[in-house]
């Protein structure tokens, strides 16, 4: 389990010089910018991580940079194999490539446990009924990092215990385990939720105590993703498991357009975009994580579901893959068989009617041709029915003229 401490933190007014670094926005730093995402196989890919993961991807595409993946998997006891492939498969889902072989914490076990012994003979460890504990300076100093989302941000060290680098098992916790491979992947940009903001000082004093040369990483620590009640998105009372989206037939291609709306929005007020990852016309060459707000991001299912329906105007409707790229329809980038259309009746009405999404109403029929053939979409006159209305908490229906 990731041991975190609560500990006070502490915005202190910009000084005209000295302690801390001006921040950086990730516009103006070179092109060998490296981030990385790295989730813990002990449960499935909820949205949050999601999130985390687009946003680090949009700053790598942003930069020319590398987005880099490493499983977080030195907790023995809550790692389960079987989920690592649940990460993969959702990241593929969303079209988040990584640049380089995916990293195992658990392969530099033995890096790990030589940090560990050095920190102890050097005395900034100590061992503490089985376990090794950081020895935190008891100087009445504190650690700062400028936050690239934040702000400048203070840690007094009186506010941080001595914490567990090392469990009783004999396995590298989080903190020890993040910083060493942060430095051996050299890692120059950190993006995470604030959530792990009082991680961070625990990260510097580690890396100063272990010697890592070079200029530490820019931290960046996005906002919460809240509910309707402003709390927290749960496990356990919210629905956050991101292949659920998927399995109740959300687009990836919406998916990833909204989850990069969750604190961020571009420059050019264009929040809909069909292509969202694309490097030309999508989010990358807009996204600048300095522009991310740090205030909760409220997770919105209405305006999900709208993102959605305008990339379902947009897609294939026999395959549902976004129509300038589906892997099924050879030969023109928005055909589809008429074919494969299936007709339904409702109150003696004729409906076309796609497989159902769960909160979305078919409703207007296609367009039609000859004796009532319905016309193929590859058609020069084919034009998109506004098919699908929100019925989120409410039994209207509106129609549309073919």
């Amino acid at each position: 389990m990731q041991e975190r401490s609560i500990v006070e933190v502490v915005h202190v007014p910009a000084p005209s010089s000295g302690s801390f670094a001006q921040p950086t926005s990730l516009a103006g730093v070179s092109t060998s910018a490296r981030v990385r995402f790295a989730p813990s196989p002990t449960g499935y890919l909820h949205l949050g991580s999601a999130r985390a993961a687009l946003f680090n991807w949009l700053a790598a595409r942003h930069l020319g940079g590398k987005f880099l993946l490493r499983i977080e998997d030195t907790d023995k006891e809550r790692s389960r194999p079987e989920l690592i492939d649940v990460i993969y498969e959702g990241l593929e889902w969303l079209g988040l490539d990584w640049d380089e072989e995916p990293l195992h914490q658990s392969t530099r076990d033995d890096a790990h446990q030589e940090a560990i012994q050095a920190l102890v003979r050097d005395g900034a460890a100590y061992e503490s009924e089985g376990a090794v504990r950081f020895r935190v300076p008891d100087d009445g100093g504190s650690t700062g990092w400028v936050d690239l989302i934040r702000g400048e941000i203070s840690v007094e060290h009186a506010n941080i215990e001595d914490f567990v680098i090392r469990r009783s098992d004999g396995s590298p916790t989080f903190f020890l385990a993040n910083a060493s491979d942060d430095a051996h992947m050299g890692i120059t940009h950190v993006i995470r939720g604030e959530d792990l903001i009082n991680v961070t000082p625990k990260y510097l004093l580690l890396r100063r105590a272990m010697g890592i040369e070079g200029p530490d990483p820019e931290f960046a620590h996005m906002p919460l993703i809240v509910n309707e009640q402003r709390k927290k998105l749960s496990k356990r009372r919210d629905d956050v498991s991101l292949m659920d989206y998927r399995d109740r037939g959300f687009l990836a291609s919406a998916m990833v357009n909204y989850l990069a709306l969750l604190g961020w929005g571009p420059p050019d007020g264009q929040e809909v975009r069909f292509d969202p990852l694309s490097l030309t016309d999508g989010f990358p060459p807009m996204f600048d994580i300095g522009d991310v707000s740090s205030s909760p991001a409220f997770f919105d299912v209405k305006k999900l579901l709208f993102v959605n329906a305008e990339h379902l105007r947009r897609c294939c409707r026999r395959c549902r893959h976004a129509s300038r790229r589906c892997p099924r329809c050879p030969g023109t980038s928005t055909s589809c068989s008429s074919t494969s259309r299936r007709w339904t009746r409702r109150r003696g009405t004729r409906r076309w009617c796609p497989t159902p999404l769960s909160g979305w109403t078919p409703w207007s029929p296609p367009p039609r041709t000859g004796r009532g053939r319905p016309r193929s979409c590859t058609s020069a006159s084919w034009r998109s029915p506004r098919s699908w209305v929100p019925t989120v908490g409410s039994s209207r229906r509106r129609s549309a003229s073919p």
